[in-house]
């Protein structure tokens, strides 16, 4: 069995260590690792040392290593690559930082969506990819209510939901895209940078601050750009 770039086999388990910039960075890729491990139904042991993270897999039931640890392994790389090119495009006041994030989440994701419609030289998807796309764009448009209660706000996407679900063509979808980040942008520019760390307990019981909610919600933006860039290969 091969296993993904960096991961190693001990015993009955795989296991690899990743270096985060700081210690809080290192808090939010674990946070974000949890969430794609309880989407797979998979959960790895995670050992925080300050800034780096060791995380091994490996399969209860057999006691032994599977193909569900290597989907989990392939699906953490990508979280960390992603968070590395996130901390190369981004050295700014984490407000100012966290809306650069978003631009660079979503121009990732339409550019996998423009080579995705080039490739298959049409502007409508199959189910599946339409699914995902449309899935991406109205998660992010569910992020205004928690954004209200949180932080006492009045934001609202001029984009609606009805809008995105009467979406046919990858333009359509691009459209939608770049005025939720647009929209996205401007608010986290204006935001004041103590309110980036306002804490609270999500509806599913976990505690975030608005920076790890707001990382989390864009390496779920990155991991479904991923699913996309396989149907291009």
């Amino acid at each position: 069995m091969d296993f993904p770039q960096g991961w190693e086999q001990k015993g009955k388990i795989i296991s690899k260590e990743f270096k985060l910039a700081t210690y809080q960075k290192a808090l939010n890729f674990v946070l974000a690792v949890g969430s794609i491990a309880e989407e797979l139904n998979h959960h790895p042991d995670i050992l925080i040392n300050y800034k780096n993270v060791t995380v091994n897999c490996w399969t209860h039931t057999t006691n032994n290593v599977s193909e569900k640890d290597v989907e989990l392994a392939e699906e953490i790389n990508g979280i960390f690559i992603f968070w590395e090119e996130l901390a190369k495009a981004t050295n700014l006041r984490p407000s100012i930082a966290l809306a650069n994030e978003w631009v660079f989440a979503f121009e990732r994701f339409t550019n996998s969506l423009e080579k995705l419609a080039l490739k298959l030289q049409t502007q409508t998807f199959a189910v599946e990819v339409e699914q995902i796309v449309r899935h991406t764009i109205l998660a992010v448009l569910e992020d205004e209510k928690w954004i209200n209660k949180v932080l006492k706000k009045d934001f609202s996407f001029s984009l609606t939901k009805k809008e995105v679900l009467d979406f046919k063509t990858s333009d359509d979808f691009k459209a939608g895209f770049l005025v939720v980040t647009k929209e996205i942008k401007q608010f986290f520019t204006t935001l004041p940078e103590s309110e980036i760390y306002t804490q609270f307990f999500s509806d599913w019981g976990q505690f975030y601050t608005v920076e790890q909610m707001f990382e989390h919600a864009i390496v779920h933006v990155d991991r479904h750009r991923r699913q996309i860039d396989n149907l291009i290969k």
